[in-house]
């Protein structure tokens, strides 16, 4: 298994990155993992809680389906209307497992964004 360089200066320095996150949900012997893209230049448990309400946001109306062992599935849904909390309580694992540093690009002053151009 390599280790993951996780570089505070890039977090830090003004400059962004994606950050990959992988999160375990579990009820019972039920289970599902899944990745998640953070983008910015938060760090740690930031990352990581951040990674878990992008994921709840995507799921509130749907609901994710857990697997356990056997092949058998069990639905969970936002109940309660918690939206971007509403995973919490079943996440039993995270870990941060990619780091990727977006290149700071400087702009000219007076030059436009692509936003502005349009």
């Amino acid at each position: 298994m390599s280790v993951l360089s996780f570089d505070p200066n890039v977090n830090y320095s003004g400059n962004t990155c994606n950050k990959t996150v992988r999160l375990t949900f579990g009820c019972w012997d039920y289970r599902l993992t899944v990745e998640q893209i953070v983008k910015g230049n938060t760090a740690g448990c930031d990352v990581i809680r951040y990674a878990c309400e992008l994921y709840a946001e995507g799921t509130a109306e749907t609901g994710i389906v857990m697997t356990n062992a056997g092949g058998d599935t069990c639905q969970f849904e936002d109940d309660d209307d918690k939206y971007e909390e509403w995973l919490h309580p079943y996440l039993i694992a995270a870990e941060i497992i990619a780091l990727e540093p977006i290149p700071y690009r400087p702009r000219l002053p007076g030059s436009r964004t692509p936003e502005q151009s349009q």
